[in-house]
């Protein structure tokens, strides 16, 4: 038994030295991926950026100065940048952890956009000035 302890305690050593000298890959983990994305005219930041990994529903959006921090999972191999009145872009991650983008307006998308409001409510929660207005008065510019 007394021989068998030193043995022990030399492969227990050996292990312990060789996780802290060379520690393991970490395959098959998830990587942090940063950057901002800004408008290629101005490089003003882009708040509310659209980015996903692509073929997944896996993203997030851009923080108020156009900054944007995401996970994405080891078999990722573009990121999508959208944003509304400007062209998409595919970008493709290798090995980069920190990507800038610089998003290229697209007039033509933004003569298609077309807002539309629907609402209603009773006449008594509109207010006295909505009764009067909302007359043919109104209609004529006279309120």
């Amino acid at each position: 038994m007394k021989k068998e302890t030193p043995l022990f305690l030399l492969l227990c050593c050996l292990m312990v030295i060789s996780g802290v000298l060379c520690p393991m890959q970490s395959y098959g983990q998830e990587r942090i991926i940063s950057g901002t994305v800004t408008s290629a005219s101005d490089r003003t930041p882009l708040p509310g950026t659209n980015i996903l990994v692509k073929g997944t529903s896996i993203g997030t959006t851009s923080g108020a100065d156009g900054r944007y921090e995401l996970k994405v999972p080891p078999e990722a191999r573009f990121l999508v940048f959208s944003f509304t009145g400007f062209v998409s872009q595919e970008i493709e991650l290798g090995t980069q952890s920190v990507i800038d983008v610089a998003l290229s307006e697209n007039f033509q998308q933004l003569s298609e956009v077309v807002v539309i409001g629907y609402g209603s409510q009773e006449k008594k929660e509109i207010g006295k000035f909505g009764r009067r207005c909302f007359t043919e008065r109104f209609w004529r510019g006279q309120c």
